[in-house]
């Protein structure tokens, strides 16, 4: 993956309103290698809002909103990244960071 494209990505999402920064998460998930740039664009957006107890924060933010706008393309970046996941035990992984969200429920029933 050529690190141009990744940074370009990474600023398009860091200038985003939140919503639009899910949809393009959402639209990588499309491109080759785009699990791994999904990983490395939520880490960087974990690093812009300072968090360093979970690496999926900005997403377990977003999952806690009341907000539908932000909910639904929440929950589709969460699904995408278990259904993209490289093997059984990163999605194991990435379930285990959401099960302290409020709406995790709604994701794994």
């Amino acid at each position: 993956l050529c690190q141009f494209s990744l940074r370009r990505r990474l600023v398009s999402i860091s200038e985003a309103e939140i919503g639009d920064a899910l949809e393009l998460l959402l639209e990588t998930f499309h491109e080759e290698g785009g699990f791994q740039e999904i990983v490395d664009c939520i880490t960087a957006w974990q690093d812009l809002v300072d968090s360093e107890d979970s690496a999926l924060r900005p997403l377990l933010d977003c999952l806690d909103e009341d907000d539908v706008e932000l909910l639904q393309p929440s929950i589709a970046v969460v699904n995408a990244l278990i259904r993209h996941a490289p093997d059984e035990a990163r999605a194991f992984r990435i379930k285990n960071e959401l099960t302290g969200s409020s709406s995790s429920t709604a994701l794994f029933s």
